[in-house]
């Protein structure tokens, strides 16, 4: 095969991974919801920093099935705007670089965060980090912090270069609910089954490493936000290590522990893990409650900035 030939292919190879990559970021909002959402965190931050105090609630589906903001606002009656960045499957490694990026380093500060937390804290996802919510600024903190493994900064790097990289698995799961029937439906079954049978105590497991908890904690203090973390009700029972409260009081956040929350059964859950529509409702109005007063006793929210 001549040369030019072989240069002719690798040319229409790149040309056509170029014309895959621009339309994966014009269309990807539109390919998955949950992108769609990732894609209006900007929006939400430049509304909150409209507003004279603000509260911004940070999850993902735990704390997107669990609460109502409007009945929260109308039940805490604190004369605030509350806001919600719930995306789908994120961690706190996410949530941290979406607090920095998108909130403190553009000066949209709100009064408080509330994080929905739950089970131990999961490892970094570096094409979601990469591909989404952090900067390429933000590696030698990440990788100070525990992704240091060589593939995962390599997975990092390639997802911020290419979109395409970054979304292939929900385009791969878009592919297969058009090719199969059910398919989503199946796999949700699958999930459920495998949240049922999930297993908290594990005596192979190693000490939590709170150094990440910690940074997050000490990144929203220091810009005079009060952080506040809920441990989430679901359906099977699981433990939290000492050092996980240790880590949040020592930084002068507060800990709601709503793993056996007052009011809630196992028939207020639309699966093992997420809330249903009774459920949100308690936990919406235990939440109201408690926020207001934390909230009044916090003389910093009182006195404004």
């Amino acid at each position: 095969m001549k040369l030019s030939s072989i240069l002719a292919d690798i040319t229409i190879i790149i040309i056509c991974f170029i014309l895959l990559e621009l339309i994966i970021r014009i269309s990807a909002p539109l390919v998955s919801g949950n992108v769609r959402q990732i894609y209006e965190i900007p929006d939400v931050a430049s509304r909150l920093v409209e507003q004279e105090s603000a509260i911004l609630f940070l999850g993902n589906s735990l704390m997107g099935n669990a609460l109502d903001v409007a009945e929260f606002d109308k039940q805490a009656n604190l004369e605030v705007s509350s806001f919600k960045v719930i995306p789908d499957g994120t961690s706190l490694w996410d949530w941290s670089c979406i607090v920095k990026n998108n909130f403190i380093d553009k000066k949209r500060l709100p009064r408080a965060i509330i994080v929905g937390y739950a089970w131990r804290q999961a490892g970094p996802v570096p094409s979601r980090l990469g591909g989404f919510f952090c900067a390429a600024k933000d590696l030698p903190e990440l990788i100070d912090l525990g992704m240091d493994n060589s593939s995962d900064v390599l997975e990092f790097l390639v997802a911020k270069a290419s979109k395409l990289y970054a979304m292939r698995e929900t385009i791969r799961k878009r592919m297969l609910d058009i090719l199969i029937p059910d398919y989503r439906i199946y796999t949700q079954m699958i999930n459920t089954e495998r949240n049922k049978n999930r297993r908290v105590v594990d005596v192979e497991k190693k000490p939590e490493d709170f150094k990440l908890l910690s940074a997050y904690m000490n990144l929203l203090v220091s810009n005079n936000i009060k952080p506040v973390i809920i441990a989430m009700p679901v359906v099977q029972a699981y433990e939290l290590d000492e050092g996980f409260f240790k880590t949040v009081k020592n930084s002068g956040g507060v800990v709601l522990d709503y793993r056996e929350l007052e009011g809630i059964d196992d028939s207020m859950f639309r699966d093992s893990i997420h809330l249903n529509e009774r459920g949100n409702k308690v936990f919406t109005h235990h939440l109201a409650s408690d926020m207001k007063n934390i909230l009044s006793r916090d003389g910093s929210f009182e006195q404004g900035r």
